[in-house]
């Protein structure tokens, strides 16, 4: 009789441990790799996934996603519990490239568990300047990985294949597992005539695909585009045209700060064009100094100015290029925008460049600084007005046939992505002949096995809200959406010893509605109160930590009903009486008081 946690063997020699999931062992003869997505499956952003082989696991990127509307959060992330959940069964993370939401939450995931980094160059040097920012106590174990170059992370041997995306150093992994060769794309696009000469390894793909590819993982982003990207040699053309015609002003060039061949295009042309560069932004120069760390990015050495003496360099020499596509609160275009830079002002006759697309959600923060910049008098060029400033990083539908065509893989997932862009990429899969595809999202399990792909028991995942360093409770981010869309209305009401109205109660609003209407409003409000107290029996008034709560319903009534909004609601009771030092009383207070004691206050807020 085998000891329980011992293991058995299944087809190919592979060990699988008798305490794994059922969907894992099945039965003795079964090999089942399993893909277990925990972000960027039904969203844009925060990429991770981990992929299962018996006694070996491992993670494909780990990255953050910003937040659309959520208030006092900065970035979002997976939740990595499953994965640490995993012990020592996880053997290490693997990155495809250096953007953020593929790299950015590694030192949150590093902080839970401590685990080997493997990685081009690029995507690690980026890393360990994140890791700069968070202190974690120890020197993290980082792996680079070169293209054709495969290593080996426990059973699980892995290959990377060189593509072409909007940074350099990007790969896609080749994995050899127990159920078959699998393929994850990472990010890619078909630049054929990339600026720093480093051509997508098509020739690698077909062979991997000739000689049998089980599953396809790929890029979905820009399934619903038709045709290729625009080549960065194309966008370089357009910026060049765009700089030689702005006269005699400032030319701003804004890109994502990642993007660093498209920063090397902007300081070739500002050297053709006899302008002085200015570098603006803390992630532009976090990329600048990883990326000319390794020779990825030339400066111009005596031609580059401190960004503070921007304003008393000559305009018709300068070129400035800055953080902030996105319309980022605090971000270096945005700050411009409003005039509110340091160092950097738009004047009339300037021309600002956003060599960017707007990512959805964006948009009116975008128009925004758009708007802004207008009024101080700048020429503004953009996606919407000029489409050939802009590349993407992502392969249009073209590309992704040929991703495919070139794979010929058995079973196809699509990844990175919305659900409509995974399901239109699972479309164009089956039209190209794969027989097998599986949709997933986040927490949704797939099962490959050597006679075929199929969905597993779904696990439980959840998004983590970061504020800072710190991660956001989710009831504290319950009432910051309270706060925000309601305001916060603050009764005091004061009782005398015998429970009767010593006053009359005083309401304070704040973003509730503006302070011309609030008067009538705070004084309706106070005589609902004092009509509510006047015909409770006294016994009711004594039970304060109840009064307090059937006080605060009342109120939310009342605004629900008068201004059609619930803001987040306070009620703080104040007795008269006898001397005694004051106290509050929370909702989880289960200490009955002495009622009648002078200064005696009892206050909370929202429960419901």
């Amino acid at each position: 009789m085998p000891e329980p946690n011992a293991t058995c063997k299944a087809g190919w020699g592979h060990a699988i441990p008798r305490d794994a999931p059922a969907d894992v062992r099945l039965s003795c003869d079964v090999v089942t790799v399993r893909i277990v997505p925990l972000g960027g499956l039904g969203e844009v952003g925060m990429n991770s996934l981990v992929l299962e082989d018996g006694d070996d696991a491992l993670m494909i990127d780990c990255g953050i996603m910003f937040p659309e509307e959520e208030v006092g959060v900065d970035v979002v992330h997976a939740d990595f519990s499953y994965a640490v959940g995993l012990g020592e069964r996880l053997r290490g993370l693997v990155l495809t490239h250096g953007h953020e939401d593929h790299i950015g939450a590694v030192p949150f995931l590093l902080a839970e568990r401590r685990l080997p980094i493997y990685g081009p160059p690029l995507a690690l040097a980026l890393v360990r300047s994140r890791l700069a920012d968070h202190a974690l106590g120890f020197e993290p174990d980082l792996h680079p990985i070169h293209p054709r170059e495969p290593f080996r992370i426990g059973a699980l041997e892995i290959e990377p294949i060189r593509v072409t995306h909007s940074i350099p150093d990007s790969v896609a992994l080749a994995i050899r597992t127990s159920a078959g060769l699998l393929i994850h794309t990472g990010d890619f696009k078909l630049d054929l005539n990339p600026p720093d000469g480093l051509h997508f390894d098509l020739q690698r793909l077909s062979e991997l695909g000739a000689a049998g590819v089980t599953l396809l993982l790929s890029d979905s982003t820009n399934i619903e585009m038709e045709g290729i990207t625009r080549g960065e040699k194309d966008v370089a053309e357009e910026l060049d045209r765009a700089v030689k015609e702005a006269g005699g002003g400032r030319v701003f060039v804004s890109a994502f700060s990642s993007n660093v061949q498209r920063l090397q295009s902007v300081i070739e042309c500002a050297e053709r064009h006899g302008r002085d560069l200015v570098l603006a932004g803390r992630s532009v120069w976090r990329y600048v100094a990883a990326a000319t760390g390794l020779g990825l990015l030339r400066l111009p050495g005596e031609r580059l100015v401190p960004v503070e003496r921007a304003r008393e360099h000559p305009r018709e020499r300068t070129l400035v290029f800055l953080s902030g596509t996105q319309g980022e609160p605090g971000s270096a275009l945005t700050r411009v925008a409003l005039g509110a830079h340091r160092h950097l002002a738009v004047e009339p006759g300037d021309l600002v460049v956003l060599s960017a697309r707007h990512i959805p959600g964006n948009e009116l923060a975008i128009a925004r600084v758009i708007d802004n910049l207008a009024r101080l008098g700048a020429r503004v060029i953009h996606v919407g007005n000029r489409p050939a400033i802009h590349g993407s990083g992502h392969a249009h539908r073209e590309e992704q046939k040929l991703m495919i065509q070139l794979v010929r893989p058995r079973c196809f997932i699509p990844v990175h992505g919305t659900f409509q862009y995974l399901s239109y990429h699972a479309q164009l899969a089956q039209q190209l002949g794969v027989t097998e595809t599986l949709l997933l999202e986040d927490g949704q399990v797939g099962l490959l096995e050597a006679d075929g792909l199929r969905r597993g028991e779904s696990i439980a995942v959840d998004r983590i809200h970061r504020d800072g360093l710190a991660g956001v409770d989710p009831e504290v981010l319950r009432q910051r959406r309270v706060l925000a869309d309601g305001g916060v209305v603050n009764a005091f009401v004061v009782l005398t010893c015998d429970f009767e109205l010593a006053a009359e109660p005083q309401i304070l609003c704040c973003g509730v509605l503006p302070e011309t209407q609030l008067v009538p409003v705070q004084a309706a409000a106070g005589r609902r109160l004092r009509e509510e107290l006047a015909a409770m029996p006294e016994r009711a008034r004594c039970q304060l930590v109840e009064l307090r709560d059937r006080l605060r319903r009342v109120l939310r009534r009342f605004f629900d009903d008068a201004v059609g909004r619930r803001p987040l609601t306070l009620v703080n009771l104040v007795v008269l009486g006898a001397p005694a030092p004051p106290l509050s009383i929370g909702r989880d207070s289960t200490h009955p008081r002495r009622p009648g004691a002078a200064g005696d206050s009892f206050s909370d807020g929202d429960e419901e």
